[in-house]
């Protein structure tokens, strides 16, 4: 039996991202579910966007950067490792974010799809929800895309309206699921086909965690500039920034996640 899990992104998996994010684009299918992810394909750093993924995660950091606090997560096919789909989770939602944004964005690869996979991807994200504390989650899609309307119903999603996102100007289904309602009666179906992420229990300690005065990645007010080519630029960060680059060296990828080491 084939078994999934979710996990946060890790320096070696840029390649597998890459593709993943790559593939949407081969097949013309819209991206969702990646967060910042998806802005690599837009010229920015891989390790920008793990930087910015963990950061979103801070509620402080979240609001000065005009967005709430979310994760990323990868869905992972255990037997060959292979990411299967994605899920961005989002919580402290204002007025404003409840009309259609929601608490979850999630996607399946398009050459993985017809598989089920969807429905185990929004399963695995409601657990994570349920850790985050979020007892309802909204969710949404648009009605051209019928395949998330039947993977939300399956689900337990209850539809609260149908309206036109202003956003985008398709008309977009609103869904409401009970976390825990939805976990317990689907439990027996998913969980069989869930594995365990063994890098999740990884004791973790932060190495350093840079932040401009702008509340931005990078140093000076534009979004468009690179992380990694602004830090010999910053005074009292450049002085060690050989010694960080002598830890990417010589650590392996997986410690070395976003700046972590065990």
């Amino acid at each position: 039996m084939e078994q999934f899990f979710l996990t946060r992104a890790t320096l070696d998996m840029e390649e597998g991202i890459r593709d993943y994010l790559s593939e949407f684009v081969e097949y013309g299918s819209n991206i969702n579910g990646t967060g910042f992810f998806k802005k690599i394909l837009n010229g920015r750093s891989f390790r920008e966007a793990l930087v910015r993924n963990e950061y979103l995660e801070d509620s402080e950091y979240a609001r000065k950067s005009g967005k709430c606090p979310g994760k990323t997560l990868f869905l992972i096919r255990a037997a060959d490792r292979k990411i299967i789909g994605a899920v961005n989770l989002r919580w402290d939602l204002d007025e404003e974010m409840l009309k259609f944004i929601g608490h979850i964005g999630y996607s399946i690869r398009p050459t993985e799809r017809r598989k089920g996979y969807g429905k185990l991807n929004l399963y695995l994200a409601l657990k994570e929800s349920e850790k985050l504390g979020l007892d309802r989650v909204m969710i949404s899609c648009r009605v051209s895309n019928p395949a998330s309307d039947r993977t939300i119903q399956a689900l337990g999603g209850v539809l609260e309206r149908s309206d036109i996102d202003p956003a985008d100007g398709e008309l977009t289904n609103v869904y409401w699921i009970e976390v825990k309602q939805a976990l317990e009666e689907y439990r027996s179906l998913y969980e069989p086909l869930t594995a365990p992420d063994l890098g999740s229990d990884r004791p973790v300690t932060t190495l350093f965690m840079l932040m401009s005065a702008d509340g931005k990645i990078s140093t000076g007010s534009s979004d468009e500039l690179d992380m990694d080519a602004d830090l010999p630029g910053i005074e009292g960060v450049r002085e060690g920034l050989h010694q960080y680059y002598e830890i990417e060296q010589t650590t392996d990828l997986w410690s070395f996640n976003t700046g972590r080491t065990q």
